[in-house]
C-alpha cells in the first residue's frame, strides 16, 4: 500500500503578520496593502489568495478565538469603566449622568413591579386535536 506524506510549510513572516492584520481589519485587501505595502489592485486579488490559503483560514481561526476571549469584559470591567467616568473631573457632565445611569441600571435601581391579581377564569380551547 502506497502512502503520500504531506508536510506544511510553516507561515512566513509576512503571512503570519497579515493573519494578524486581518484579524485587527477584517479586511483582506487592507490587511495585504498594510503588510505587503503595495497598490491597491494588487492587494485585493492577492488578499482573497491569501485567505483561501487553508493554512491562513486555519490560523485566522485559531488567533481570533484567543482575541475574541480577550476582548470581552467583565462586568466588574465594565461597572469599573462607568465609576471611572462618572468620577473623573474632566468628563463632561453629560456623560457622567450616562455613566451614573449605567451603573445604577446594573445595580437593578430602576426596576418598577406591579403586581396584578384578578379572580378572572380564563378558558383556553385548543383547535386541531384529534380528540
Amino acid at each position: 500500500m502506497n502512502q503520500i506524506l504531506v508536510i506544511e510549510k510553516p507561515l512566513n513572516p509576512r503571512q503570519l503578520a497579515f493573519v494578524d492584520e486581518f484579524i485587527l481589519t477584517l479586511n483582506a485587501t487592507q490587511a495585504y496593502k498594510n503588510v505587503y505595502k503595495c497598490k491597491l489592485r494588487v492587494a485585493d486579488a492577492n488578499g482573497a489568495r491569501l485567505l483561501a490559503d487553508a493554512r491562513i483560514g486555519q490560523m485566522i481561526k485559531d488567533r481570533q478565538k484567543d482575541v475574541n476571549l480577550s476582548r470581552v469584559l467583565s462586568i466588574q470591567q465594565i461597572k469599573e469603566f462607568w465609576t471611572n467616568i462618572v468620577l473623573d473631573a474632566q468628563t463632561p457632565l453629560i456623560a457622567k449622568l450616562k455613566a451614573s445611569e449605567f451603573l445604577a441600571k446594573s445595580g437593578g435601581a430602576f426596576i418598577e413591579r406591579l403586581e396584578v391579581s384578578s379572580n378572572a377564569t380564563v378558558n383556553v380551547t385548543i383547535f386541531g386535536t384529534d380528540d
